[in-house]
């Protein structure tokens, strides 16, 4: 028997049935190459949002811890060496600080660089005026250890003669957000540093406003297993709907 003849007498064997099966396979892989696309999406955005989100949530996770008392930074009793022990999301106070470059700010934020810890400090509150210091004319004094300062080249003398007391999270350069990364650059480059020696401290930030972060990837994680569970759905119901046709073609 000819293919031609055997198409015939398939299709004359073919019932209403067959062809609503049909109907039924085209159906059910039109809605599982939908979901799949809809779940490569949603799986792709949530594990973006996830990856954004895992160091703030680590700072989150840090409520009730004390904070790391730096102290008085231009004490003569200040361990340098508690700075080498810092770690990113680690809660940091500190008195006393020298205030550099805080020319740099944003309309709610202003930075400023410390020689003395070497952090980039993020604040909402106003820096300390030195214009009174910088007036030509005004005679500055400064004490023995501020001489050595500017004749050491770490610091103007208007610098020194105003302080910011901080207290907020610190970030390592390594893990500084892309936002703050240029603001690092621009203070390691004025201050002579090492870039990688810096750190970010984001005065004023709490762990328990960090929460956010928490249900965002909770979020994420919910989208991403359910549009997982439609996905596996339709393909359920796609291999259910070639089962039910005879045709080898499918």
């Amino acid at each position: 028997m000819s293919e031609a003849e055997d198409g015939l007498e398939f299709l004359e064997q073919a019932d209403d049935e067959y062809f609503q099966r049909l109907k039924a396979v085209k159906e059910a892989r039109f809605r599982l190459g939908f979901r799949g696309l809809l779940t490569a999406a949603s799986v792709a955005i949530g594990i973006y949002f996830i990856s954004i989100s895992m160091a703030d949530v680590g700072f989150y996770f840090r409520k009730g811890e004390p904070p790391v008392d730096l102290g008085d930074v231009r004490s003569k009793t200040f361990d340098r060496s508690r700075l080498d022990s810092l770690v990113t999301n680690d809660q940091v106070s500190f008195r006393n600080d020298v205030v550099m470059f805080d020319e740099l700010k944003t309309e709610e934020f202003n930075f400023y660089y410390s020689p003395l810890t070497h952090f980039v400090v993020r604040t909402a509150r106003e820096m300390p005026d030195k214009e009174l210091y910088r007036l030509r004319g005004t005679v500055v004094e400064l004490t023995e250890w501020e001489v050595g300062m500017v004749t050491g080249r770490r610091a103007f003398a208007w610098d020194l003669k105003v302080a910011f007391d901080g207290a907020g999270r610190l970030i390592r350069w390594a893990d500084a957000p892309q936002w703050a990364r240029p603001i690092l650059s621009y203070m390691a480059n004025s201050g002579g540093d090492d870039i990688e020696s810096l750190c970010l401290v984001l005065d004023g930030d709490d762990p328990d406003e960090y929460s956010v972060y928490l249900y965002l990837i909770v979020g994420a994680g919910v989208l991403m297993l359910a549009t997982i569970g439609f996905f596996v759905d339709a393909l359920v119901r796609w291999l259910r709907a070639r089962r039910h046709v005879k045709d080898p073609g499918w």
